[in-house]
């Protein structure tokens, strides 16, 4: 946008040539007083014509014209307009997105901008941060990426040592929290002398049931070992009587926001379900995703490069939430778990794909779609080992499952005959195409394999018992069930189902073999078509079973009731040997519902999650939660051990409001029980913070929820 302003062309004209000329007359031309009587230049200001430049000479004001592409005299700063003169005298104005007034308000994350058409806003300004007012806390304020002012954990803000003769300091520990540890300096201590002690948070030594411990004075003025100290763990939403974090405060079942991330690209991009690593804090450790895309994706602002074909990068997120990207590979990761120092992967080949896996070999499918295995370290994700699975068709693996002794089981499908191992035995087919479970030893090597039709059962999920090892088969089957172990014996597990019935059934995680006790099946077998869609353990070996009904069933003592012309999701408890406990219904009079993902926290409680569409949906006594016809939306449902309660604040709901999809590839629960879910979505949303962004196409998220 440009305008001309003040004057006419004859005027200008006549300037230059008085600037040119020096003529005292031309003071006339201009109309002005002949001549104009001066001290200072102020005194020879033309109204109106703010390219006409006038100086005081000897007592007498003398004109000329501002140069061409320069900025008249009164232009003014921080009004997001430049205004320049032109050649012919004539002062131009237009928009300047560099002229932004100054910022009276500094430290409120915002900082004024200039529009398009020239007005003043505002933006986020990140860099606008406020000043620090509770120096020693363990934190620093940021501003958030929505102009949010927050904090972040800083380790150097430490409070000053109030105690200067305890033999301890001040820091600032992982979570934030200040703490006492050894003074570096040494102890000023009698060597055998019995002091107090404590290594928890400040703050929580009073609250029961944390205590402080004695630590006896060692050579050189250390101390050694607190003993008698109870340190705080995670507190429990679902125990009311024990404070075991030592808060002073009984958390409640809220769902409240701890962090959030997308993952955006020019193309594809999803991330799987997540799975926590090992720690050796109470409160948990770090989680890994696999993120799958096409063409770029970003990574929490670091950018990784892909093709056309899908690709994965190994993604770590901390407990607070911070992320770095791991390994990358050329081919899609689609299972990942972890056992001890080993994290292990499963990886989909397409045919004419290659890719190494971090070793010094790459390998390729033999002329058709192939699985491999491949174990890396969890500490720098160094290679461990590989397999490739072979067979004459399109191979896959869809979970991973680590064995109680160390390895992992996978399963999958193959079609044709099949090799597990590099130099290993080949399986005839019992089908066209086989579901599989094969176990590998921590070095790779093949302990034993159980086969069945694909054609008659169809695997959702797979858990193991962390009490013996013992696995567990969820899934649908629409045949006679029969399944070969080992050994090459057959079983049969259910005969012809007039519809579809849903299974779990027991395999021993030793040997392969498959159980037929009652307690290692259960069956969900009514008049219409039933599955089971996942399953997870108890921490006491009980079982939590998730799946969908179109009729009434009946399971041992528990009854599944369906009341409408869809299909309805449940959740059932069952004991240790089977027999089904309590249940609680997922109800949906219109549209779909499916539960995706289930998981058992360390206190028993249960983390249901799932998406839905096209109706009211009615999750036990709770609040019935609203869904459109044109999107799914997620939702988390939280029970207590029992299933008899709903967390009062669930279930959680979260949608995209412009209309776009939420997808579900899973959700885990960690030591701290943060709940952590992954998944895909074509519209942006938010789970309590920032909205996690949406570019093109199909974006991945993660995020992290409390109990």
């Amino acid at each position: 946008m440009s305008t001309k302003k003040n004057g006419t062309a004859s005027r200008r004209w006549a300037i230059v040539v008085c600037a040119a000329l020096a003529m005292a007359s031309c003071r006339q031309i201009l109309g002005v007083e002949d001549p104009v009587p001066c001290e200072s230049a102020a005194e020879c200001v033309v109204d109106g014509e703010p390219c006409v430049a006038g100086e005081c000479v000897d007592g007498a004001c003398v004109y000329s014209q501002v140069a061409a592409g320069s900025a008249p005299a009164g232009d003014v700063v921080g009004d997001c307009s430049q205004t320049v003169c032109d050649e012919s005298g004539e002062a131009v104005t237009s928009v300047d997105a560099n002229d932004a007034p100054a910022d009276d308000t500094a430290g409120d994350c915002k900082a004024p901008v200039c529009s398009s058409d020239g007005s003043v806003g505002s933006d986020v300004a990140e860099t606008d941060v406020p000043a620090d007012e509770t120096i020693g806390d363990c934190s620093v304020p940021i501003c958030n990426s929505d102009g949010s002012i927050g904090s972040e954990i800083a380790e150097a803000d430490v409070p000053a040592d109030t105690l200067p003769d305890d033999c301890k300091i001040p820091a600032c520990d992982a979570d934030g929290n200040v703490i006492q540890i050894d003074d570096p300096n040494g102890c000023d201590c009698e060597v055998g002398e019995q002091l107090p002690c404590y290594d928890g948070p400040v703050g929580t030594e009073t609250n029961s049931p944390c205590t402080g411990g004695m630590a006896t004075c060692e050579e050189g003025g250390t101390l050694g070992e607190c003993i008698g100290q109870v340190l705080p763990t995670p507190d429990s939403c679902f125990s009311t009587s024990v404070d075991e974090d030592c808060s002073g405060d009984n958390n409640e079942c809220v769902g409240e926001y701890v962090w959030s991330h997308a993952f955006g690209g020019v193309d594809f991009s999803a991330a799987d379900t997540p799975i926590f690593l090992p720690s050796t804090d109470p409160f948990g450790g770090d989680v890994l995703t696999s993120v799958l895309f096409s063409q770029d994706v970003d990574i929490d602002g670091n950018v990784v490069s892909g093709g056309a074909d899908t690709e994965s990068v190994i993604v770590s997120i901390t407990r607070q939430g911070d992320v770095s990207t791991g390994p990358q590979y050329s081919v899609p990761i689609e299972a990942l778990t972890r056992r001890g120092s080993l994290v292990f992967g499963g990886a989909n080949m397409p045919d004419g794909s290659s890719e190494d896996f971090g070793s010094a070999t790459a390998v390729s499918p033999t002329g058709s779609a192939d699985a491999v295995i491949f174990a890396v370290s969890a500490t720098d994700s160094s290679f461990v080992w590989k397999q490739q699975i072979v067979s004459s068709g399109n191979d896959t693996v869809s979970h991973l499952i680590p064995r109680a002794g160390g390895g992992v089981v996978a399963q999958g499908k193959v079609r044709g005959p099949a090799v597990f191992a590099a130099g290993g035995p080949t399986f005839t087919p019992l089908s066209t195409a086989d579901e599989f479970l094969v176990a590998y030893d921590e070095t790779g090597a093949v302990e034993w394999v159980t086969r069945w039709p694909a054609s008659t059962y169809s695997v959702a999920d797979v858990a193991v018992d962390p009490n013996d090892g013992n696995l567990f088969v969820c899934g649908s089957s629409a045949a006679a069930l029969v399944v070969t172990n080992a050994a090459g014996a057959a079983t049969t597990l259910h005969p012809t189902p007039s519809t579809i019935d849903g299974w779990v059934f027991r395999v021993d995680g030793q040997t392969g073999n498959v159980s037929t006790a009652t307690s290692g099946i259960v069956k969900i077998a009514g008049p219409g078509t039933d599955t089971c869609k996942a399953v997870t353990i108890l921490p006491g070996g009980g079982r939590v079973i998730a799946g969908s009904i179109t009729q009434s069933v009946t399971i041992g003592a528990v009854t599944l009731t369906h009341t409408d012309s869809v299909a309805d999701s449940f959740v059932m408890t069952t004991t240790s040997s089977g027999a089904p406990v309590a249940s609680q219904m997922f109800d949906i009079t219109t549209g779909a519902v499916s539960i995706t993902s289930i998981d058992a926290a360390s206190d028993g409680s249960i983390v249901v999650g799932g998406v839905f569409q096209g109706g009211s949906l009615q999750i036990g006594t709770a609040t019935p939660i609203d869904a459109p016809s044109a999107r799914n939306d997620l939702f988390i449902a939280k029970f207590s051990p029992t299933l008899s309660e709903i967390s009062s604040e669930w279930p959680r709901h979260y949608f995209s409001p412009g209309g776009g999809s939420l997808l579900m590839s899973g959700l885990r629960v960690g030591a701290d029980f943060g709940i952590v879910v992954a998944g895909g979505m074509t519209g942006p949303f938010s789970v309590g913070g920032p909205t996690l962004p949406y570019t093109a196409d199909f974006d991945g998220f993660i995020f992290k929820i409390t109990q």
